[in-house]
């Protein structure tokens, strides 16, 4: 089970959003953002340290609502929701 957290949940279009993620051992992630419908507007790899590594994604600059972040790494997908206010 993958252990990650988004901060700040609620987001605003002014704030940067960091995923905070707990490992055992370095993995490459690929981090998805989409809407709430299924809609890809962005992925990216980005490789996480053992321990606690934290990821920072600029301004969101997203309009108003709930979105989707999904991170899958060797056969593991999790999901949580974003909501941007």
């Amino acid at each position: 089970k993958l252990e990650w957290h988004i901060y700040p949940n609620p987001v605003s279009h002014r704030e940067g959003l960091q995923l905070s993620i707990t490992l055992p051992s370095p993995q490459v992630f690929s981090i998805s953002l989409s809407t709430i419908t299924g809609e890809l507007i962005s992925r990216q790899k980005q490789e996480f340290q053992a321990e606690t590594s934290i990821f920072t994604i600029p301004k969101p600059n997203l309009p108003t609502g709930v979105y989707l972040i999904t991170l899958e790494t060797e056969g593991k997908t999790s999901t949580k929701r974003l909501i941007v206010q």
